[in-house]
């Protein structure tokens, strides 16, 4: 019924071998919509669920899912809202639960009007942290509405001259990137944090990914890989049932060749407050129009 993008849809295919392997083959990783087949073994859900998470190559009409990566969805969102929460969700619950952030902790988070940054300032809030968030100044007003206790507009002051020096308890960067545009935030980010706290990045540079996937991390450091999880999605649900974490959506588009074009070039600018869906059920109705527009 929905699909949304994240920022991995476009960058895997760049990567060497990796590129290659995904060659030919339908990118999207979140989705959200209506079981309509269940293997002989499926014994959580049945046919007519409406179920969100992940699943390999969601940008398409239907999506086989692992049931271990899927739960059911929250009554009170819409297939929109649902489909935009597994990758962004996923990775900022995990982030923060990993590292047992826990009431009257104090959390910084970079990038807190992006993807995973909208996310986790509500869990933040939700575990109980006091959570400053660093966004730029149009969306100043927005991050605190997501309730964060104080927003540094990173245009006009920098956040390791505002904060007091190693006061935090944990910091999530969601900026840092290999690419050239951003800036390493993590020599900043220690200049606020208490000695041993964690520094929490879920991209970095070339070197720090070698280091992951060889001789281990640095300490107090953490590149973060997200793990696909319906246990974790059903955490998410309750507290979407419940009011307390509320999915933002910047374009819901249906499902075309045009809007492909157009979400992806919207993700690739990094602007966009909230997240990039594709609503199946916008493409269905055009289709049916173009149908009858045909017969007539």
């Amino acid at each position: 019924m929905a699909a949304a993008i994240n920022p991995v849809d476009y960058k895997i295919p760049k990567i060497p071998i990796m590129g290659w392997m995904k060659k030919g083959k339908p990118v999207g990783l979140d989705m959200a919509g209506l079981v309509v087949e269940c293997g002989s073994s499926v014994t959580d859900f049945k046919v007519g669920d409406e179920v969100f998470g992940n699943a390999q190559g969601t940008l398409a009409e239907f999506a086989a899912c692992n049931t271990q990566h899927i739960a059911i969805k929250p009554k009170n969102l819409s297939f929109v809202e649902a489909a935009s929460l597994p990758t962004a969700g996923l990775t900022s619950y995990q982030a923060l639960t990993k590292h047992k952030l826990k009431q009257g902790d104090k959390l910084l988070v970079l990038g807190a009007s992006g993807g995973c940054g909208i996310i986790g300032v509500q869990v933040g809030k939700i575990l109980g942290a006091h959570v400053t968030g660093v966004c730029g100044a149009r969306n100043v007003g927005f991050v605190k509405e997501l309730g964060a206790d104080t927003v540094i507009d990173y245009t006009q002051q920098d956040f390791s001259e505002v904060i007091e020096p190693h006061s935090l308890d944990m910091v999530y960067d969601t900026v840092t990137s290999g690419d050239a545009c951003d800036p390493d935030y993590e020599p900043q980010g220690r200049t606020v944090l208490k000695p041993g706290a964690m520094y929490c990045a879920i991209n970095a540079n070339a070197s720090d990914w070698i280091r992951k996937f060889t001789i281990g991390a640095r300490k107090h450091y953490d590149l973060l890989l997200t793990t696909h999880s319906g246990e974790d999605l059903a955490v998410l649900a309750k507290w979407c049932q419940e009011g307390q974490l509320k999915p933002v959506i910047a374009q819901q588009v249906a499902f075309t060749w045009d809007n492909v074009k157009l979400l992806f070039e919207a993700q690739k600018s990094r602007r966009s407050v909230g997240k990039l869906v594709f609503n199946m059920q916008e493409q269905e109705q055009e289709q049916e129009q173009e149908g009858k527009a045909q017969a007539e």
